[in-house]
This record gives C-alpha cells, sequence and structure tokens, in this order.
C-alpha cells in the first residue's frame, strides 16, 4: 500500500467525504499481517499430523477388510486426538482474543472540524488526532504541535524516555508519558513500524518438545517394523495358502505395535496440565508447552515492562535541610495532588501518600516535567517556588552557594545510583517572581534550597523474585536481555538479589557482532546480563544459546521480543503486551503474574514424569510383541491374537493403567532428558521376559494339546484349538501386566528397586482392580464371545498361573540385580 504524506489542515481535520475515499482505497488502520493462527490453521495443525493420518490410514484398511469394528477404534483414537487439540487451543485463541478486544484502544480525533472518540483500527491515513498523556499510540504520527516525552520500550526495550516535538515522528505501539499536543497519521495497518518487526513472524512453525520428537521417532521405526513384519506375514500366507480375510486380520495385528492410545495419553496429560496451568493464571496456547517447561534450563527476560511494571516506588526520603519528616511529606502530598502532569515520579508520590493531603490552594505557575531541563514546579501564590528535579541538575546549579553541601549530597545520591536506584531532589526558593524566562522557556530560581533527597526503584512485579529463585533452585540459569544501559540492569538485579555474585557479567549489543555464534554461545552461557540489545541481537542470542543446546526459555512483552520468542523452545508473554507478541507466544500471563510459571514448571515436570511411566508400559508391550510376532513366524505357530484380542490386551495392559499414570502423575527434577535412554533399563528385562514366559505357554499349550491327541505324531505338533491357545495368551499378558505398574508406581519399598521411588497406592489399587475385573467380565459368556475368547479348562489355568509367577519371580531378580545394566555396562 502506498502511503504518501500529505498535511491536513489541523484545526479541521479530514472530511467525511475524504475519510471514505480513503477507507474505499485501504488506507485504513487495520494490521494485515497475521500473527496467530486462524482457525483453518489450528485445525490443518492438529488433524493432519502424521500420527493421525497413520492412524487413519489403518483404519481405512481395516474397515476395507470388513473389521468395521475395529477400524471405527483406530478412528476413534485419531478423532480423541484432533478433539483435545482442537478444544484446547481454540479455547485459549478464544480467551485472548476477549482479552484483546477489551483493552482495545479508543483514539480522538478532528473530522470535519469536530472532535469524536473511534476505535483506533479505524483510523485512516492524514488523521488528525488529538494527543494527550498516558495515551498509547496505534498509528505512526509526525507532530504538527506540542511536545511529548515518549515510552518507546515495547518497540526497542529501552526504558529511557524519548523527546518528540514538532516534525518527530512518533510510533505505533508507544505511549505518552508526559506532554499534550496534535499529531496526523502518516502510516497505518501494515505499513507502521510495528507492523513491519511483526511481520518476520507471520509464519507459523510447529515445534515438538524432546518427549514429542522421540516418540515420533519411536513410531516411526516402529511403523518400519510393522511393514517389515508385515510382508513376512505376507509371503507366509501365500506360501501356506491362508485365506484372504484371515491374512488381513492377521496383518492388522501386525499394525497394533504402532501404539493408536499412547498419542491419546499424551494429549490427554497436555490438556490437564493446561487446565491445572489455567486455574494459576496462564493461559496456554499450544498443547505441549507445559511438558515443554519442564525441559528449560536457560530463561531469558526482559527487564521493561517484564521483570518491572514500568512504574515507580517511592523507596525513602532522607531529609537534608532543617524541615522534619513529617513537614516533608506534607509537602510531597500535595504536590503530588496539585500537578496536572502525571508521570511515574508523581504518581509513585501519590501512590506514597494517596488522599492524606489537599492541593495547594494558590498555584500562579506549573512548570511540567520535561527531559531538556529534568526538573518540575510549583510557584506558590506567597512567592515560594516548590520544584522536584534530577539530582545532579539541582545540586550542580545549587554548587555557587555552597560547594561543601553540594559534594556531600552528591555521595550520597552516588551511593543509592550505584544500587540501581532512581534519585530526585525535593528543592525550595523564597522570593521568586516567575519559573519562566523572559522567552517563555522555564527557568530555575538564582538561589535553591535543596529540602530532601528522594530514592525511587522500578517497581518489580509481584511473585517475581520468588519465581526466579524457584527456577534458580530447579538448576535453571536466568539471563537479562534488555534494551537499557546494563548497569541500569545490573542494578535492577541486585535489588532482588537475583545473581550469587555480586558483580553480574554484563555485555553490551555492540560487541556481539564480534563473535561467530558458537563463541557467542559460550559468551551467552557466561553472561548474565545483556544491555543496549536491538531485536536482532536478542534473536541471536537466543539462537546462539540453543545451538550450545540450551533449552530456552524467553519472556517478554513487546514488539521487540516477538522474534526471540518465536526462536525460543518456549516463548512467554505479558498479558499486558503487544498482541503481537501475545500471538507468537507458547504461553501468556494472565494479569502479568509470574506466580503461575512455578506451577506450569511443576506441572510440566508432572506431564513429562507421567509420559516416562506411560512410555514404560507401552514400549514393554511393543518390544514384547514384536518378539512374540518374531517367534511365532520363526517356529510357525499359529497366530497368537484376533485383532479384538490384540485390542483387548491394549486396553488392560497399557490404556487404563496410562490414565492412572497420567492423572497422579507427581512433579520432581529430572535427571536424565533422554526419554528412551531412561526407561531403557526397566523395559528390555519386563520386555524380554514376557515375550519369554509368552512363549513357554504357547508350547506349553501346544504339548498340551498334542496329549490330547497322542495319534497326530510329530507333523501335527501344532494345537488343534487355535482359540484356547489364544485366550491363554491374552489372559497372560493381561495378568502379568497389572504387576508392572507395581514397579513403575511402588506401592511400598518391596517393589522399589531403584532409588528415589516416589510411592503412590492409587496405581496398584487401578491395577488390582483391573485385574480382579478382567477375571469377572471374562467369566460372563457375552463377554468372551464378543472378545473372542474361550472358556479355559482348570489345567490351562494353572499353566497360566504358573506362567505369571515365575514371570513375576524373575522380573523382580533381574532388575534386583540389575543384570541388563551390568550386560550393557550401564552402571
Amino acid at each position: 500500500m502506498d502511503q504518501k504524506i500529505k498535511f491536513t489542515d489541523k484545526n479541521t481535520g479530514l472530511s467525511g467525504k475524504e475519510v471514505k475515499l480513503r477507507i474505499e482505497r485501504g488506507y485504513i488502520n487495520t494490521s494485515t499481517t497475521e500473527t496467530g493462527r486462524s482457525y483453518k490453521q489450528i485445525f490443518w495443525e492438529n488433524g493432519f499430523t502424521f500420527i493421525n493420518v497413520l492412524l487413519g490410514a489403518i483404519a481405512l484398511l481395516l474397515i476395507f477388510a470388513g473389521k468395521i469394528s475395529d477400524g471405527v477404534i483406530y478412528f476413534c483414537v485419531a478423532a480423541l486426538n484432533v478433539i483435545v487439540g482442537l478444544v484446547q487451543e481454540i479455547n485459549s485463541k478464544r480467551k485472548l482474543d476477549s482479552i484483546t478486544s477489551l483493552i482495545s484502544p479508543k483514539t480522538l480525533v478532528l473530522r470535519d472540524s469536530a472532535q469524536s472518540l473511534i476505535n483506533a483500527g479505524d483510523l485512516v491515513l492524514g488523521d488528525i488526532v488529538i494527543i494527550k498523556s498516558g495515551e498509547l499510540i496505534s498509528a505512526d504520527c509526525i507532530v504538527v504541535s506540542g511536545s511529548f516525552e515518549m515510552d518507546e520500550s515495547l518497540l526497542t526495550g529501552e526504558s529511557d524516555l524519548i523527546k518528540k516535538t514538532i516534525g518527530g515522528e512518533i510510533l505505533a505501539g508507544s505511549s505518552i508519558q508526559t506532554g499534550s499536543g496534535i499529531a496526523q497519521v502518516i502510516r497505518v495497518g501494515g505499513d507502521t513500524m510495528a507492523a513491519k518487526i511483526s511481520s518476520k513472524a507471520k509464519n507459523y512453525s510447529r515445534y515438538y518438545t524432546p518427549v514429542q520428537k522421540e516418540v515420533n521417532l519411536t513410531i516411526r521405526v516402529l511403523v518400519l517394523i510393522a511393514t517389515a513384519l508385515g510382508l513376512m506375514v505376507s509371503m507366509l500366507t501365500v506360501i501356506n495358502d491362508i485365506p484372504y480375510s484371515e491374512s488381513i486380520q492377521i496383518a492388522a495385528v501386525v499394525l497394533g505395535i504402532v501404539p493408536n492410545s499412547l498419542f491419546a495419553m499424551i494429549n490427554l496429560a497436555y490438556a490437564l496440565g493446561g487446565l491445572n496451568v489455567l486455574k494459576r493464571g496462564a493461559l496456554v496456547q499450544k498443547l505441549n508447552a507445559i511438558e515443554s517447561m519442564a525441559n528449560v534450563d536457560v530463561l531469558c527476560l526482559d527487564k521493561t515492562g517484564t521483570l518491572t511494571t514500568k512504574n515507580l516506588k517511592l523507596e525513602d526520603i532522607e531529609v537534608v535541610s532543617n524541615y522534619t519528616i513529617t513537614e516533608i511529606s506534607e509537602v510531597l502530598g500535595k504536590y503530588a495532588a496539585t500537578t496536572t502532569d502525571r508521570n511515574a515520579t508523581s504518581d509513585a508520590i501519590f501512590k506514597e501518600f494517596g488522599n492524606k493531603y489537599d492541593k495547594f490552594t494558590e498555584i500562579t505557575e506549573e512548570v511540567p516535567f520535561n527531559s531538556a531541563y529534568k526538573w518540575s514546579g510549583f510557584l506558590l501564590g506567597n512567592s515560594q517556588a516548590l520544584i522536584i528535579g534530577g539530582g545532579d541538575i539541582l545540586i550542580s546549579h545549587n554548587y555557587q552557594t555552597n560547594p561543601n553541601f553540594s559534594n556531600e549530597l552528591s555521595k550520597k545520591i552516588n551511593v543509592y545510583q550505584d544500587l540501581g536506584l532512581r534519585v530526585l531532589v525535593l528543592a525550595s526558593s523564597q522570593k521568586v517572581n516567575s519559573l519562566f524566562s523572559a522567552n517563555g522557556s522555564p527557568k530555575l530560581p538564582d538561589k535553591i534550597e535543596i529540602l530532601a533527597i528522594m530514592v525511587f526503584s522500578d517497581e518489580i512485579r509481584e511473585n517475581v523474585i520468588d519465581t526466579l529463585r524457584e527456577f534458580k533452585n530447579a538448576g535453571v540459569m536466568v539471563k537479562i536481555i534488555s534494551g537499557d544501559n546494563p548497569k541500569t540492569v545490573a542494578g535492577l538485579a541486585k535489588q532482588i538479589n537475583l545473581f550469587e555474585h555480586s558483580d553480574p557479567i554484563m555485555m553490551l549489543g555492540d560487541q556481539i557482532k564480534d563473535y561467530d555464534l558458537a563463541t557467542l554461545g559460550d559468551l551467552a552461557i557466561e553472561t548474565d546480563i545483556f544491555g543496549r540489545i536491538t531485536p536482532d541481537q536478542k534473536e541471536l542470542l537466543v539462537q546462539a544459546l540453543m545451538a550450545k543446546g540450551k533449552y530456552v526459555a524467553m519472556i517478554g512483552d513487546g514488539v521487540n521480543d516477538v522474534m526471540s520468542l518465536k526462536m525460543a523452545n518456549l516463548g512467554i508473554a505479558m498479558e499486558s503486551g503487544s498482541q503481537t507478541t501475545k500471538s507468537v507466544s507458547d504461553i501468556v500471563l494472565l494479569g502479568d503474574s509470574f506466580a503461575s510459571l512455578p506451577a506450569s514448571l511443576i506441572e510440566g515436570q508432572k506431564i513429562r514424569n507421567g509420559l516416562q511411566d506411560i512410555f514404560k508400559l507401552y514400549l514393554t508391550r511393543i518390544i514384547y510383541l514384536i518378539l512374540l510376532y518374531i517367534a511365532v513366524l520363526i517356529v510357525q505357530l499359529p497366530f497368537p491374537f484376533t485383532v479384538k484380542q490384540s485390542s483387548l490386551i491394549a486396553t488392560f495392559s497399557a490404556g487404563i493403567p496410562a490414565i492412572g499414570l497420567s492423572l497422579w502423575s507427581q512433579g520432581g527434577k529430572l535427571k536424565d532428558k533422554k526419554l528412551v535412554q531412561s526407561v531403557l533399563v526397566f523395559v528390555l528385562p519386563a520386555a524380554i521376559l514376557t515375550a519369554t514366559f509368552a512363549i513357554c505357554l504357547l508350547f506349553g499349550m501346544s504339548l498340551f494339546e498334542l496329549s490330547k491327541f497322542p495319534d497326530s505324531g510329530i507333523t501335527n505338533f501344532f494345537p488343534k484349538s487355535i482359540e484356547n491357545m489364544q485366550t491363554a495368551l491374552t489372559i497372560f499378558l493381561i495378568l502379568s501386566s497389572q504387576f508392572l505398574v507395581l514397579f513403575i508406581k511402588p506401592p511400598h519399598k518391596f517393589f522399589s528397586l531403584r532409588s528415589k521411588y516416589q510411592f503412590d497406592k492409587r496405581n496398584s489399587l487401578l491395577s488390582l482392580t483391573l485385574g480382579i475385573g478382567f477375571l469377572l467380565l471374562y467369566t460372563i459368556p457375552a463377554f468372551r464371545k464378543f472378545w473372542d475368547l474361550t472358556l479355559i479348562s482348570p489345567n490351562m489355568a494353572l499353566l497360566i498361573l504358573a506362567c505369571v509367577c515365575g514371570y513375576l519371580v524373575s522380573l523382580y531378580l533381574a532388575w534386583k540385580y540389575r543384570i541388563v545394566e551390568k550386560f550393557l555396562d550401564l552402571e
């Protein structure tokens, strides 16, 4: 959109006809940059994942083969994955949209010589806007009259106020701290500076957590294994002339090693974690964000608007005159109540004294604060001037009258400033005629008396100190990346005792360009504070830390934080931040409260610990199934399951126990971030022994069946009744898996074969209930018929019991004596 600047009459503004014409041409303040995902994108990203496509394909194959009920099961799992993701992320989008609509700014414009208050999105190119202190700028403008002190921290990260006079540009996203005047809109919508910075973030990219990556890798490997087994089964069915329908059934069972319900369990864990964190004040926009929190080992923060609220707090008043503290407090209270110049300083004083004091009754002159002269003042009716200003300005002005006194004051002020505190002084002067010179510019009286020193600190956001302490105790490194002077940031860090060492290591933005990415990563790990950092440098620092293998979380609020939030493994935004920042973040802190972050960390640990336990169940099942299928193919035993029996085993041995492991998971620091490696020593003995005793059961059943037909001969060694063998194997695998849970979540120290176990009886009670419940259901004929089971004889039941007991004892001994660790040299 070609936006050419044409000057508008500041006394009349645009006409209605001109406004209509510019709207038709697209010169309206509606951003064309899409930073958040649309509903279509959310549906696509959650619906067409590799896993869901795979499950859908299996379901279609089963339905095509006539196994409709089995195909429906796979479709239901895929649908559950989609629904959980959609509900979570759509709810987050709607909540964020509602927050945005509540805080949508209004702008006072001049049109057809009349003032009107309109939505910021209805501004057009060339509009005349009337601006006063405290307002947020919604489009890029040029100052037509008046002067302003601008806070551009959302764009630059710098908290220093910027002076703007006639002809100066004020940018969308900045706010007016002092002053008032008129400006003309020169850029709207996607052409504003803020929109151009944000445009880099318009492309959505899905990021997978370490757990998701490892699970996806495992699934891909399993698909390859299932494909290979399927080909072997296909060749075997052709050689042995097995009917087509039976071949399809066997293929479907082989595909069952791809754990369909595992993905439902992962999404369930994410959804529950998101709900728990929302109750504590954080909005989870991406389903995996909470689990991602548990992996964070570097936390990067912006300063202005993130660590601080942009407000000041009056910490102390030190009287340096003959006045009492009560008298000084009264003067300051009246000063704050009277001034029309609302800024951070006057607000901090007013907040301290509230409505305790009335306004000054006789004010003849007022000088508003301006960074050019760095003081403000009143002239009272009795010719007394009261002045508040920077210590260096007023003390140097007073130097000629009392040098020794001024030097002592300078030393006091330097002590406070070294601590990162801001210092202003209150001064007075008698018999003053005016606070303005002949040409109308503000002028200090010739002789002033310093009455008191006022010490201010940046107001730290609530819960920040406790939150950062919890992260440090969890082993997370904290880095402050700011557009401010690093010394200012260091002073703030000292106030909150952020770093253990008294002198934090600092780096300026100008130094970053001197290093390559690898060297910068090493320096970034060692450095505590980065100052005078541009948005591009902030993104580069996050990238350098990630290149060193760090899992980085970034917390920000401004447009200058957008690209670093997108680059980081986990992006966290403040609710009061820019809309773009919130749109690209994974988590939004509602009410700008850090209090939810420790809860998010604990929820992330619970999710990951729960997924680790769930993965133990599923991986054990997958490996013993693969071993069992290979053994059956080698020995040429009849295939051990039907599709329904495979689903029944999956439900009782993994699906339902996994729900308990997810719901009742506990937090705790993670020793090993490698999911597969961390469960290997558990899974291998469990899977190998399960497969071994399952094969022994099949062999025993074969001998048992042969004993019933002694005249059949060796060529008819295999059982005459396949259904009995399948039933026995189904019962064995379901019962043995219930004992497996006892070792994953021990109810008693007897089962605790590893150090630092968290004992939990709930999962054991669930497994006991499942085992007994299955046996009771097995006695019901309709249940047996639906799941293709037969009624076994007492001898078969004793054989199953013997295999279960042998499995349990062998498993206990294998873990107790760490056979796998010793064999693999993992001690």
